[in-house]
């Protein structure tokens, strides 16, 4: 003779054994501390997991890298145009002595 689940063979089911109440309770309760606790396991927003994600992707990473050499590169094509100011600055100084005698003549 084959035996069956209870549950799933109503033929053979009796009835299914009730927890007693403080059981049950502690079931409840711990259902509830384990969802409340996976809500602030899951404090990161959508954005923040994105972002998180870029700094490990390949494709996003060569992106901008590029962007940033092409904007490098511009901003050094406007510096060629653009005109340019110079500072100089000198000083000198000479000592003669006056004191020597003339020469006869």
């Amino acid at each position: 003779m084959t035996r069956h689940h209870p549950a799933l063979c109503p033929v053979t089911s009796t009835a299914p054994m009730a927890l007693p109440v403080p059981s049950r309770l502690r079931t409840v309760a711990l259902a509830t501390v384990l969802v409340w606790g996976a809500n602030l396991a899951q404090a990161q927003s959508l954005v923040d997991l994105y972002e998180a994600a870029k700094g490990f992707d390949a494709t996003f990473q060569s992106a901008r890298s590029a962007y940033d050499a092409a904007t490098a590169k511009a901003d050094q094509a406007r510096a060629g145009l653009l005109p340019t100011v110079g500072l100089s600055a000198g000083a000198s100084r000479s000592n003669v002595d006056n004191a020597a005698p003339l020469p006869d003549r």
